[in-house]
This record gives structure tokens, sequence and C-alpha cells, in this order.
């Protein structure tokens, strides 16, 4: 009985977790499919039958949305707002409450698949609370550390970006067709959420509001600047391209104080390799021989 239990357990974390990693890629491939060109409309009605759809898309993704829109009523709406904002940093498209409710079966399952464990030890109480906090939160540090790579890679490719559509700008194109130029060049973060501006664009949203929902989703301060500057200059009438030289140059000049700063810091990080790790190895590779003859010169004289 236990090891049924056991097992029931296990895959039902194991579901939980599999459908949490499931929520971002199946809404890119949503949009994906609703991007795709006309030639394309016979692959579009095949992923959209349910008998080709992936087991997380046909019976996992639902049932979190259910339990989801339970929990959304339940848990404070703060709880919510901020797994939302963190998914969105993170460059996740899902919807919050289906994150929480992959939080909450994986924290459930770990617990109860300690406690089927460990129950009859002396600490198998504790060890089962501390599994339910790991898997609470687990999945919140996997995003905040998915936010924090996305968010240096767009601050690396920004300045690029920032170059290229300055470029294009002075060439004489527009501030849209130079975005789809950046977004054709850089596929990464930068890419993706200049994207969603032309998309949100092209929805009817106005390009004040697109440009400001970036620093909600980013909350990078370069991309601030560059996105305050830009409509600055919309409401002055200021060419647009001053503008943009400017704060291509700003961006090149703070990517070379980061790597300046990055340098300065490299020899105090080597520090601690140096003294607890090479510098012993490096005396025991120079000294063992001579200790090993002392001491054997010391005993053959007590001989």
């Amino acid at each position: 009985m236990a090891a049924l239990l056991l097992i029931l357990v296990g895959a039902g974390a194991a579901c939980a977790a599999r459908g949490a990693f499931g929520i971002g890629t199946a809404a890119r491939r949503r949009v994906l499919f609703g991007l795709a060109p006309p030639d394309q409309e016979r692959a579009k009605r095949g992923a959209a039958e349910p008998l080709n759809r992936s087991l997380t898309e046909r019976v996992l993704q639902p049932s979190l949305g259910a339990m989801g829109q339970m929990l959304s009523r339940l848990l404070p709406k703060g709880i919510a707002a901020a797994t939302g904002t963190l998914l969105h940093r993170a460059g996740m498209r899902g919807r919050p409450g289906d994150w929480i409710a992959a939080r909450v079966l994986l924290a459930g399952g770990l617990g109860a698949y300690t406690l089927v464990l460990a129950g009859r030890l002396p600490g198998g109480p504790l060890l089962a609370a501390g599994a339910v906090w790991a898997g609470w939160t687990a999945p919140t540090i996997y995003l905040q550390s998915r936010a924090r790579r996305r968010r240096a890679r767009m601050r690396d490719d920004l300045p690029d970006a920032m170059d290229l559509l300055t470029v294009c700008v002075e060439a004489g194109l527009g501030f849209d067709q130079a975005l789809q130029r950046v977004v054709a060049r850089f596929p990464g973060p930068v890419g993706e959420e200049f994207q969603r501006v032309l998309r949100d664009q092209s929805l009817g949203t106005p390009r004040r509001q697109a440009m400001l929902a970036v620093l909600t989703r980013t909350d990078l301060p370069e991309l601030r600047a560059f996105v305050h500057a830009v409509l600055q200059a919309e409401d002055l009438g200021v060419r647009i391209g001053t503008v943009l030289r400017v704060q291509s140059d700003s961006l090149r000049q703070q990517r070379r104080q980061r790597a300046e700063e990055s340098a300065l810091k490299a020899p105090v990080k080597m520090a601690f390799p140096m003294i607890f790790l090479i510098l012993p190895a490096l005396f025991l590779v120079v000294l063992g021989p001579a200790v090993l003859d002392g001491v054997r010169a010391l005993s053959v004289a007590r001989r």
C-alpha cells in the first residue's frame, strides 16, 4: 500500500512539474501558429486537432487551469500579481493561476513523498515540511534565475540593437520598419519584446501604451531610458534619429563601463580559489619532496 501511494504521489509531482514547464512552451507554440503564413494553414489545422496535441496540452494544462482559477479566488491578489510579473520578466507566456497550481501540486507531492519515505523516522515531519517548502519555492527560484539571465542578455544585446535601429532610422526607414529589422536581426529577448510591441500596435494598441508595456515586462533601466526618450521625442516633435544616436552612444558607454567594472572585480574573485585551491596544491608539489627527504633523513639519523 505504501509503495502504491509512493508511486501515485511521485507521478502527481512529476505531472505538476511537467505541466508547469509546458506553460510557456504551449503558449509560444500558439503564438507561432497564430502568426503562421497562409501556406501553413494545413499545419495550423492539424495542430488544432485534439488528437494531435500532446498529453500536456490535452490533460495537464486544462487541469492546472481549473485548479488555478479556484486558487486565484482563495489566495491574495498580490501573489497572483507578483507571479504574473515574474512570468513576464522570465519571458514565459502563461497564466499566473496555472503556475500557482503547479507550485501547490509540486509542494504537496514532494511533502507526501517525503512523508511516506521518512514518516517513521524521528525527523520525518520536519523533513516533510522542508520538502513542502522546497516544492513551493523551487519554481519561484527557477523563474527568478531565468529572469536574471534574460535581463542580462537584454542588457548585452541592447547597445547593438540600438546601433542597428539608429542606422535604419537615419537611412530613411520609419521607426516601425526599423524595429522590424531589429526583430529580424536579434532573435533573443530584445527582438521578442520589440516584436510584441509591433504586434500590439497591429492589434490597435497606441504606440505609447505598447512601449510602456515593455517597461512592466522587463524592468530594465537602460530600456526604460530608451522608451522615455522616444516617447518624449514624439511629444516634442524632436527628430527621432538624433535621440536614438544619443541613446546608442550612452548604451555603448554603459556597456564599456560594466566591462571595466567586471575586469576590476576579477582579481578579488580570483583570490579565494588562489588561496584555498591553487596555492595549497602548489606548495604540496614544490615543498612535498623536500619535506619527505627531511623526514627520511631524520629517521635515518635516529637509527
